[in-house]
């Protein structure tokens, strides 16, 4: 029941996933997306990005070169200015060095649960940080987080039911993780997907992730200490990030 892995980035391509700059809504602005220094994308003006159901997309080559590309991106506004990030690509982990396998799985009524360990080499001589998320289609329509937990204590739940890690204690090492996740499906199983998403993130979303867990977990608590979320976008608040992502069908 396992398949290969393989690269996502024809999947997660999109710049605006998440609402984003298309949410703000101001009466008009341009975005221009720049890859090391050259313009790569754009510009997408206002009515464009309203044009279709998931607004205008950026899409990267495939297969993208293993050199790191730097991304930057501007967005002229013309009531509140001009916003800026600049990024650079992960590096992704060498695909041959990278092994999935399910340890073990039970399924009882409507709960499902499992246990995963990840094997890989990490990229020798730099800080890489890492996202390990399962996402089934049994809910609905659109995919849903399982709850991931990591079993050897070397990755952070964040806020989210994703695991975060970095290298800091393994640069340049082969790497095991173990894994657990569980779900209640509500329903029969039978028909639904279920897999892996390994993703190589960069260290501003790491420490955007690693920030916001904070901030959640001091939510209500009148002893916490204030939480300065992480954001790198000049002139604004948000996050623009690069990855290299790899999924892994489990089930």
């Amino acid at each position: 029941l396992l398949a290969d892995v393989r690269r996502a980035h024809d999947v997660r391509a999109y710049w605006d996933t998440g609402g984003g700059i298309s949410a703000i809504l101001p009466d008009r602005y341009e975005v221009f997306v720049y890859r090391n220094g050259d313009l790569l994308c754009g510009p997408f003006a206002f009515d464009q990005l309203l044009s279709g159901p998931y607004h205008k997309s950026c899409l990267l080559d495939f297969p993208v070169p293993s050199t790191p590309d730097t991304y930057e991106l501007i967005v002229e506004m013309e009531d509140y200015g001009r916003l800026r990030a600049v990024q650079q690509m992960p590096r992704c982990v060498p695909l041959d060095t990278l092994i999935v396998q399910s340890l073990e799985s039970d399924s009882i009524s409507s709960f499902f649960s499992g246990v995963i360990e990840i094997r890989f080499t990490d990229p020798v001589g730099e800080a890489n940080f890492y996202e390990i998320t399962v996402k089934d289609s049994c809910k609905s329509l659109v995919p849903g987080d399982v709850g991931v937990v990591s079993l050897d204590h070397k990755g952070l739940v964040g806020a989210s039911t994703r695991v975060i890690l970095s290298d800091d204690d393994w640069d340049g090492q082969q790497v095991s993780l173990l894994l657990g996740f569980e779900e209640r499906l509500g329903s029969n199983y039978s028909g639904c997907d279920l897999w892996l998403e390994f993703i190589s993130i960069t260290e501003d979303r790491y420490r955007y992730m690693k920030t916001l867990t904070l901030a959640y977990e001091s939510y209500n608590n009148p002893f916490a200490e204030p939480v300065l979320i992480h954001y790198n976008i000049e002139n604004g608040l948000g996050l623009f990030s690069a990855e290299c992502p790899f999924i892994y069908e489990l089930y």
